[in-house]
Order: C-alpha cells, then sequence, then structure tokens
C-alpha cells in the first residue's frame, strides 16, 4: 500500500490517504506529511506556523486562567510562593510569545 499526503491550497495538511481512499477535490498532494500538526505546507516543504497577535493573546489568558491564577490564589492564602506565580507567568509568556517580541 502507498499513502499519499494532501493538503488544503492553504497548505492545511488534510492526511494521508491509501488503498483506494480519496482526498476531498482540491486537495494538493504533498512528498509527506508534517512532523507537527500546526505545520503548514509552503514553497514545497512543511514550515511552523507563525501566530498572529491576537491568536497569542488569546492563548496566554487561557493558560494563565488555567495554570498561573491557581498559582496567585495558592500564593495569597500562603500555600505557594511568589516566585512560583511569577516563574509560571514568565514560562507562559515564553510559551505563547508575540510576534512583536
Amino acid at each position: 500500500m502507498t499513502t499519499k499526503h494532501y493538503t488544503t491550497s492553504e497548505g492545511v495538511y488534510l492526511g494521508g490517504f491509501g488503498d483506494g481512499a480519496t482526498p476531498a477535490d482540491g486537495a494538493i498532494e504533498v512528498a509527506s506529511a508534517p512532523t507537527h500538526a500546526s505545520q503548514l505546507w509552503a514553497s514545497g516543504q512543511w514550515q511552523s506556523r507563525i501566530y498572529t497577535q491576537s491568536e497569542q493573546e488569546a492563548k496566554r489568558q487561557a493558560a494563565f486562567v488555567s495554570e498561573t491564577d491557581p498559582l496567585f490564589f495558592q500564593w495569597q492564602a500562603g500555600e505557594s510562593t511568589e516566585e512560583e506565580w511569577l516563574a509560571k507567568r514568565q514560562e507562559v509568556r515564553d510559551r505563547y510569545p508575540y510576534p512583536t517580541e
């Protein structure tokens, strides 16, 4: 069985198709699958996607709510340290950098 890989015209991976399976109309065959789901096919290769400012802001905000806010309240209650909270905030900022940073 030979698997063929396809993207949309925007470079978004559609998947590997084999055993007679066919992708949707307009799909473009590419050489291989991406190594990460966020990659886009451009200029004949898989490239990392660059997220917009608003996309990164939304990801940061969600991470702050789920990861750093609990540490803040634990610090306020004396169950954690300010350093742990600040370190987690920096970790989130590093994970979701803004394009201008």
